[in-house]
């Protein structure tokens, strides 16, 4: 089994401010430093080196010089990936249902322009310094049927994805 993953890190605050009473006339450089300094460190590197960034934020969610730092990521996982990424960024499967994915990468290669059934991860945010994590999961079957994918066998996939992750 393959998976399609949209990952989205959105990290904790960073004031501007506390970078900008440190060098009085600077440009905000050091805000901008620590900002990917904070963000990148946090991050695990196969996740870099595996899977496309496709948002790098660092202004998303600026206003009256507090920062919100948000990256993005997608890709295919395999079932041992998937239950990495599960277990190095503290994830749970979720009961809720999505209204799915929409551009989410395909195994054939580029994107699905269309929306894909999703099955939402989240992590769960004990402290004011972790980021909140969210992951769109699509499965996808090596196999084909003759009778195409159903929304009774996504049920079931999802089924167990539940009980394997949460």
């Amino acid at each position: 089994m393959q998976f399609s993953v949209i990952l989205s890190f959105d990290f904790p605050a960073v004031n501007e401010q506390e970078y900008d009473d440190e060098i009085e006339g600077e440009d905000n450089s050091l805000f901008k430093e620590e900002v990917e300094k904070s963000t990148t460190e946090q991050i695990p590197g196969w996740i870099k080196a595996s899977m496309e960034l496709t948002e790098d934020a660092p202004e998303w969610g600026c206003s009256e010089g507090t920062c919100v730092p948000h990256r993005k990521y997608v890709g295919i996982l395999s079932t041992e990936q998937l239950d990495c990424l599960v277990d190095d960024c503290g994830l749970y499967c979720q009961e809720t249902e999505t209204m799915g994915s929409l551009g989410a990468p395909v195994p054939e290669g580029g994107i699905c322009l269309g929306i894909l059934p999703a099955i939402c991860y989240q992590n769960e945010v004990c402290y004011n310094d972790q980021p909140s994590i969210m992951a769109y999961v699509t499965p996808f079957s090596r196999f084909e049927r003759k009778e195409g994918w159903t929304e009774r066998d996504f049920q079931r996939i999802k089924k167990v994805l539940l009980n394997r992750h949460y």
